[in-house]
C-alpha cells in the first residue's frame, strides 16, 4: 500500500514537471497584443517614450515579432518582442531608427540574423544598401604567408513608400559567416589575429532619396536604445559611398 502511494506521489510530481516545463518553454504562443495595448506597454516600459500611433506587427517568426511606431514626438521609433515563458514580452525599444539594427535572435545561427529601421519622412529615404565586408589581410613568418581575401557584399533594398521595414540576413551573407566562425577555430587565423590582422567582418549601410542621390537621414540618427531583455542587438553604422571607392 505504501509503495503504491509513493509511485503516485512519483507520478504526479512528474506529471505536474511536465505540465511545467509545457507551459513555460513548449507551447504554441497565444494571439499577439492590441496596438492599444502596445502602445501603453511601450510608453509604461520606456520613460519618457509615449507612443501614439503603431505603424505595423510584424512578425518575423512564430515568436518574434517587430512593431514599429510614431511617438507624440514625432519620433519613429521600433519595438522588438518575443515569445518566452507563456507570455509576449518586449526585449527593446529604440526611439530613433535611422541607424538601423542587427537582431541575432539565435547568436549562433547567422540565417535567424534581421536588420530593421524606421525613418522620419522628413529625411526622404526612399533605397538603402547594406554591405558586408571584409579587409583584405596577410602575413608573412619564416616561410609561411598567411591570407585571409577581401570580401565586399551589397544588398540594395526599396523602401516602397514605407518609412519602416526588415531585411533577412542574405543567405550568402550566413554562409560566409557561418565559414568565419569555423575559420576562427584554425590555428592559422588565431596567428593572424594574434599579431594584429583581424578578419572580422563588418556590416555597414546608405541611405538614398527616390533619385538615387545619397542622403544622410539626420533627423532619424541617433536613436537611444532601452533593452528590456538581455537579446544581441548591434548597431548598422552609416558609411559615404565614397569611402569605397579605389
Amino acid at each position: 500500500m505504501l509503495k503504491n502511494k509513493k509511485t503516485i506521489i512519483a507520478l504526479s510530481i512528474l506529471l505536474i514537471a511536465f505540465i511545467v516545463i509545457y507551459w513555460f518553454y513548449l507551447s504554441k504562443p497565444t494571439a499577439f497584443y492590441s496596438e492599444v495595448r502596445l502602445k501603453k506597454i511601450i510608453s509604461n516600459t520606456y520613460e519618457g517614450e509615449h507612443a501614439k500611433e503603431i505603424q505595423d506587427i510584424i512578425f518575423i517568426d512564430q515568436k518574434h515579432v517587430f512593431v514599429p511606431y510614431i511617438s507624440k514626438e514625432n519620433g519613429y521609433g521600433v519595438s522588438f518582442w518575443k515569445w518566452q515563458h507563456h507570455k509576449w514580452k518586449i526585449v527593446n525599444i529604440i526611439d530613433k531608427a535611422g541607424t538601423p539594427r542587427l537582431w541575432k535572435i539565435k547568436p549562433n545561427d547567422p540565417s535567424s540574423y534581421v536588420m530593421f529601421w524606421n525613418y522620419n519622412p522628413v529625411d526622404q529615404v526612399n533605397k538603402m544598401k547594406f554591405r558586408l565586408i571584409r579587409e583584405r589581410n596577410y602575413l608573412m613568418s619564416n616561410e609561411n604567408v598567411y591570407y585571409v581575401p577581401e570580401i565586399f557584399l551589397e544588398k540594395r533594398i526599396s523602401l516602397h513608400k514605407k518609412t519602416y521595414g526588415f531585411l533577412k540576413y542574405p543567405s550568402k551573407w550566413s554562409k560566409i559567416q557561418k565559414l568565419e566562425a569555423e575559420a576562427g577555430t584554425k590555428q592559422n587565423l588565431f596567428f593572424l589575429q594574434e599579431h594584429g590582422y583581424p578578419s572580422t567582418l563588418s556590416i555597414s549601410m546608405t541611405t538614398y532619396d527616390k533619385d538615387g542621390k545619397e542622403v544622410f537621414p539626420k533627423e532619424s540618427v541617433d536613436g537611444n536604445d532601452y533593452i528590456v531583455e538581455d537579446d544581441l542587438f548591434e548597431y548598422i553604422m552609416y558609411a559615404d559611398d565614397k569611402d569605397f571607392i579605389d
